[in-house]
């Protein structure tokens, strides 16, 4: 149930504003963040699939690998494609970052410094490239099944619609000059649903999203855009609408019993001044 009413701190600026914009909603129940959702190349069919010839990775270690496991193309460059994809079924609808791991531990020279991965889902397409010379960015920290931690590094978001699913392919073995594209690092991909809402990045959409959104309305501040079309407007209070308690609310700092002792016993000296 939602209900429009008016903003406890309301200025005169925020009531040249849509009334709209001057609302608290209040919502019965909240639901929490979702969780990364990670595919390995070790779980296989139908999370993981492979198409042309592909071995498994060299100087691969239980700490440089997800789960200890990687792959590689094993034809040479120019003979390809060979892929690898990984697929997400069953997602809510909404907006997902998509991220990869991979490693550059010891074979850095060999790897791929544009590697082609391609996310899709029922209502987009992303293309996207990485420097897979790079071990991947800490976009993401994640631990594999025996409590290596690991670094995801964000390839790009897409929109998931009532489809549910998205897949995300890594093209390898088709560059015809070696020394620009060598091989491809196939390892472990996660999916995350984003919170758009949550201008504030606290984890939680609420009041505090709404007031920021109130005192950029009508600006080109990019972090209240939230649909990123320049102009803070009817689309972000939309989103944040839609968004509404989800997440985890923020911790609200409570006295330790002594500080209230102590605000009570001030209080109480503050009443015997008073009465003196």
């Amino acid at each position: 149930m939602l209900a429009l009413i008016r903003h406890p701190d309301e200025t005169p600026a925020m009531r040249k504003t849509p009334p709209l914009l001057t609302a608290l909603l209040t919502c019965v129940g909240t639901s929490a963040l979702a969780t990364p959702i990670v595919i390995d190349d070790s779980d296989g069919a139908p999370d993981y699939t492979e198409t042309g010839p592909m071995g498994d990775a060299v100087n691969v270690t239980a700490t440089n690998a997800y789960n200890g496991t990687a792959r590689n193309p094993s034809i040479p460059q120019g003979t390809g494609p060979v892929t690898g994809t990984w697929t997400w079924t069953g997602l809510a609808a909404g907006f997902y970052d998509v991220a990869a791991h991979w490693s550059a531990v010891g074979i850095a020279g060999n790897l791929a410094d544009n590697a082609p991965y391609a996310i899709v889902s029922d209502l987009d397409t992303v293309n996207v490239t990485a420097n897979q010379q790079v071990a991947s960015t800490a976009d993401y920290l994640v631990s594999d099944d025996n409590n290596n931690p690991h670094e995801f590094q964000t390839l790009g978001q897409i929109e998931v619609g009532a489809g549910g699913q998205i897949t995300l392919t890594l093209t390898g073995g088709v560059s015809p000059n070696p020394p620009d594209l060598m091989f491809e690092y196939y390892d472990a991909a996660l999916v995350n649903l984003l919170l758009r809402g949550d201008l504030n990045d606290d984890g939680f959409v609420g009041a505090a999203d709404l007031d920021l959104l109130m005192a950029d309305w009508g600006s080109d501040d990019s972090i209240a855009d939230a649909d990123g079309n320049g102009t803070v407007g009817q689309g972000d209070l939309d989103i944040v609408i839609a968004d509404w308690g989800q997440g985890t609310p923020p911790v609200t700092t409570v006295p330790e019993p002594g500080s209230l002792a102590l605000l009570g016993l001030g209080g109480f000296v503050l009443m015997r001044r008073r009465r003196a």
